[in-house]
């Protein structure tokens, strides 16, 4: 996305970017105000050790999001296409294969919408060990470890829980990404 802002920017403007189905940005303005709008851009010096912080933010959510896509899909008794996700299923894999299955051509937004209240639905739980996992997914508690926690490093332990709460944010940080933007009013203190 920081590719995409710095080629596709447009000064004075915020970028809205979609990278599906192809790439597309658009300028979004900012109201008028007086006194005119600032920002401030600050360096904190402090530098994020993404080494060590990667396995714990980044990675966790990967594998998380692709379990749970991997549990969707089962539950609904589809079959994943292999996609560009770092483990081979995201969870906009399930969204277009459950809506493929659906026949449903509403919209992206409404397509979120209604996953969100799927995920809500089918992982009632805010987690599951790792037994409930491979019972689900018909897979060894091995097979579990070699196809998701090894070959995408995450601080999981091998006890580690599920948590379905990640899946849910991811859900609906995308919706909320992609809804129409609207400039606010600004408000001043």
């Amino acid at each position: 996305m920081d590719q995409s802002a710095s080629v596709l920017g447009l000064e004075g403007n915020a970028l809205y970017i979609k990278f599906k189905p192809s790439l597309d940005a658009k300028p979004v303005s900012f109201p008028k105000s007086n006194p005119e709008l600032t920002f401030v851009i600050a360096k904190s010096f402090v530098q994020a050790d993404k080494h060590t912080t990667g396995p714990v933010n980044y990675n966790l959510r990967v594998v998380e999001c692709t379990l749970a896509a991997k549990i969707l899909a089962k539950k609904h008794e589809l079959t994943l296409p292999e996609d560009n996700g770092p483990l081979g299923s995201t969870l906009r894999g399930f969204q277009d294969t459950y809506f493929a299955k659906q026949c449903g051509a509403t919209g992206h937004e409404e397509q979120l919408r209604k996953c969100i209240d799927i995920v809500k639905q089918d992982l009632s739980k805010d987690g599951y060990t790792k037994e409930e996992i491979t019972e689900i997914l018909g897979i060894t508690i091995e097979e579990l470890r070699q196809k998701y926690m090894d070959r995408f490093p995450s601080l999981y332990t091998f006890d580690a829980i599920f948590n379905v709460t990640l899946t849910n944010i991811a859900c609906a940080s995308s919706c909320r990404a992609i809804s129409t933007p609207k400039p606010s009013p600004p408000c001043f203190h």
